[in-house]
């Protein structure tokens, strides 16, 4: 990852490190040093926001979303220095791949922070893939029309999905690979925003999908954090010790905290939800 990447991650609070004492829930139950919110790299999270809540409300009206978005994306690339700069980077990345594919997809939400300004700019058609198997296909400036089956304008064709960011490409494998297959194509290249490093571009390759990404964030990110004095040798080292063994630091810590998931039951809403699926799934003891 370059520097100047890096910088914006911070400077967003696109990425986020946890007090040693209080970690992040994650949706699955588990607890991590460190938690990434891709689309804040459009400028703020207050901007981010705005923009996903755009996305939301258009969700029930799937025809007229690429436009509508992609015209705030495109106007937020002019503008605003940190998403120009993601976005151009992105572009210049993937510009010989979009050669070789057919479409552009992302899924619902927040790939399409990426997915739709880069269709745009590499005058590629989009397919926007929805989580309850809707999809949509639009060239660009036109309103999308649902594919509704394997016998449609994307019969036989190759796509290029980006995604904001890759973890273990679980949503690749449940979610958007099967849809796009669904309606007669193959996702033959995959591209992310950036990657947490905890293999899912391996299991991309497995499959026969090569993963492009700006950076990832792993134990080298880290270490040059710290030394540029974006974090400091503590987090770098409870950041590094996640990476190394994400189930070990979890156990590692609540063997430390016994009175972590007392606490967060006290608190109620989203972190008592996480604490009793912690608890459920076997994660963690009270």
């Amino acid at each position: 990852m370059d520097k100047q990447l890096a910088d914006y991650l911070f400077q967003t609070e696109a990425l986020k490190i946890a007090a040693p004492e209080q970690p992040f829930w994650y949706t699955s139950g588990k607890i991590g040093p460190f938690f990434i919110n891709t689309h804040y790299l459009y400028g703020s999270a207050a901007e981010a926001d705005a923009l996903l809540q755009e996305i939301e409300q258009l969700s029930n009206n799937p025809e007229e979303m690429p436009v509508r978005i992609t015209s705030l994306c495109l106007r937020q690339f002019e503008q605003e220095s940190t998403y120009n700069y993601v976005i151009k980077s992105a572009y210049k990345m993937l510009s010989p791949v979009a050669e070789e594919v057919d479409f552009i997809s992302g899924g619902a939400r927040r790939d399409f922070f990426f997915s739709l300004p880069l269709a745009a700019l590499l005058n590629k058609p989009h397919l926007s893939c929805y989580k309850d198997g809707r999809s949509y296909y639009s060239l660009p400036g036109e309103p999308a029309l649902e594919v509704l089956s394997a016998d449609s304008q994307i019969q036989g064709q190759r796509g290029l999905h980006i995604a904001d960011i890759i973890t273990v490409a679980s949503s690749f494998f449940r979610l958007w690979i099967p849809q796009i297959e669904q309606v007669g194509a193959t996702m033959a290249y995959a591209a992310a925003i950036l990657d947490r490093g905890q293999g899912g571009g391996q299991l991309l390759a497995e499959a026969g999908i090569p993963l492009f990404t700006l950076g990832t964030v792993n134990a080298e990110f880290f270490y040059s954090a710290a030394e540029i004095k974006q974090i400091n040798a503590g987090q770098a080292e409870m950041c590094i010790a996640f990476l190394q063994d994400p189930d070990k630091y979890m156990a590692d810590f609540f063997a430390d905290n016994p009175g972590f998931i007392s606490a967060e039951f006290k608190k109620g809403g989203k972190s008592a939800e996480r604490a009793q699926l912690a608890l459920d799934l076997g994660y963690a003891r009270q």
